[in-house]
């Protein structure tokens, strides 16, 4: 069995990793919209400059590091999250990995934002006895 406050720690940076990757790769759409518009434009120095900061712009972008680290958090837990009964797979899923607020879930599910809140701490529990 898993340390409960270690779930919650690798759930929450699960969440965290889910989000950066979600803000990198519309960082990368944007960032890739640009250098076809500026390639659309007459050459010039200018535009040929502007095209190379987006170029390191996007290498700068860790989207594979971010991506791995969601995939390894997220493979050590989505088989014990999967197995729980849908309504607890839905509040797991939607509070710890999406970021949906408790309230949020709790009125998609029929619950209090109470309701979800204590639910979730069980969820927790059945997650961590089952790794």
């Amino acid at each position: 069995m898993k340390e409960i406050n270690e779930v919650k720690k690798d759930l929450r940076e699960l969440k965290k990793l889910t989000h950066a990757s979600r803000a990198i790769e519309s960082a990368v759409e944007t960032h890739l919209a640009r250098i076809k518009t500026l390639k659309n434009l007459p050459s010039s120095e200018r535009i040929s400059t502007l095209i190379s900061k987006e170029e390191e712009l996007l290498k700068s972008l860790n989207t594979l590091g971010k991506i791995e680290d969601a995939q390894l958090l997220e493979n050590k837990y989505m088989e014990a999250i999967m197995s729980l009964d849908p309504t607890d797979k839905t509040i797991a899923l939607n509070t710890y990995i999406n970021g949906v607020p408790y309230w949020k879930t709790g009125i998609e599910l029929g619950f209090s934002e109470e309701g979800v809140r204590k639910r979730i701490t069980k969820i927790i529990k059945k997650i961590a006895l089952s790794l």
